[in-house]
């Protein structure tokens, strides 16, 4: 019977150059690794569309708009 094999790690190297600095980076993950990370971002990338929805959308008429205005420009007086 064949052994299982245990996965090689991802790895990656990079060098960055910034005028005389130079930083070398080394970076090896799991495949469990990558895919928490890759759900990490996805959950805040979904995240971000209805919390700017929220934040930038329009009130009615008959709803609390502008009451921060009044409260400031009487509190002002």
């Amino acid at each position: 019977m064949s052994e299982l094999k245990k996965p090689e790690p991802n790895r990656i190297n990079a060098r960055l150059q910034a005028g005389k600095m130079t930083a070398d980076l080394e970076v090896q993950m799991s495949s469990s690794g990558l895919l928490a990370v890759g759900a990490l971002v996805s959950g805040i990338l979904l995240s971000v569309v209805p919390i700017i929805w929220v934040s930038t959308r329009k009130l009615p008429d008959g709803g609390r708009q502008g009451t921060t205005e009044k409260r400031l420009t009487s509190s002002a007086r």
